[in-house]
This record gives C-alpha cells, structure tokens and sequence, in this order.
C-alpha cells in the first residue's frame, strides 16, 4: 500500500503534467481557416485563398500557388475559434524561386511558435508549431517575395487543452 507522501508525490505529478503538457487524448486533425489574408497580391491571380484551396500543384501555371508582391511579405489564417496549431505542412512552387520560402518564421497570435531556415529549401516540409490561438501567420525573412502553392495545419480546435507559455 503506497504511503500518505507516495500519493501526494503522484498526485502533485499528475498535476504538474496536466498543467504543462498539451492534451495527449485529442488528436490532431486537419484544421480549416475561415479567411486568409496576405500582406500584398503579387497580380490578380495570387490571392491569399489559393494557398487553402486543397490543390497541392507547385507549378505557378496550375493556378494554386499564391505571392505577395513586396519583399518579406507575410499569409496569414484566421479562424472563428482558438486552436492549437500542432504542425503546419507547407508546399513551396516547383517550376521558379524555391528560396522565396527557405527562410520564416510562424507566428500564433503574433508570438513566433517556429523558425525554417535553410539554403536548399524543400518542396514540400512540415514545420512544428505547438501553440494556440486564432491567426497562424507564416512571415517571410528572405528580402524576397513570399510564394506558397499550399499550406495544410493540423491540430485541434477548441476547448479540451491547456495553453502554457514556456517563455519568460
């Protein structure tokens, strides 16, 4: 039989866990924004809502690949409810400027969740977020034009998890 200290012991880490790690009974699924917008169309026919369409094309001529016209430009989503954003799976253009996104950073609510980096960027990467909010912003640091041809996150919406900042 386990002493007055073991079940308090247990107890305080039962606590502890619930406080500090994400809810491990809800699984991730894929997440639909309501809206998106982006810092600047490149033409017409970039639009923000090509980015979600569920069209995984990367060539530019297959009419799902978004652009914003001004250098460090940002896309962002926007949801009705909270969410928490576990991984973000992005699908960078094929037939042009790959590097346009080899260097961002995700923002939940503003507050950075992640950072990609790199000089052969990939066609298609996922990206861990692990934060909660209502606006997923992928925000370009390359001093270029921000190109995404998909962007598909996943995690859970609503209530049923906690949100704990490990930043001071």
């Amino acid at each position: 039989m386990a002493s007055r200290l073991e079940i308090i012991k247990l107890l305080w880490l039962q606590t502890l866990a619930a406080l500090l790690l994400p809810s491990l009974s809800a699984a991730s699924a894929q997440l639909s924004a309501n809206s998106c917008s982006q810092s600047s169309d490149w033409s017409s026919g970039s639009v923000c809502g090509k980015a979600i369409d569920g069209n995984t094309n990367r060539n530019w001529n297959g009419g799902s690949c978004t652009a914003t016209g001004d250098n460090n430009g940002w896309w962002e989503a926007q949801f009705d409810v909270t969410v928490r954003v576990d991984f973000v799976s992005l699908w960078n253009r094929a037939n042009c400027c790959p590097h346009r996104l080899g260097n961002f950073q995700l923002l939940m609510d503003g507050a950075e969740c992640a950072s990609y980096s790199t000089s052969t960027p990939e066609s298609v990467f996922n990206v861990s977020c692990g934060a909660g909010g209502r606006r997923l912003r992928v925000q370009s640091r390359t001093g270029d034009l921000l190109t995404i041809c998909e962007i598909k996150i996943f995690g859970i919406v609503g209530e049923g998890f906690r949100f704990v900042s490990y930043r001071s």
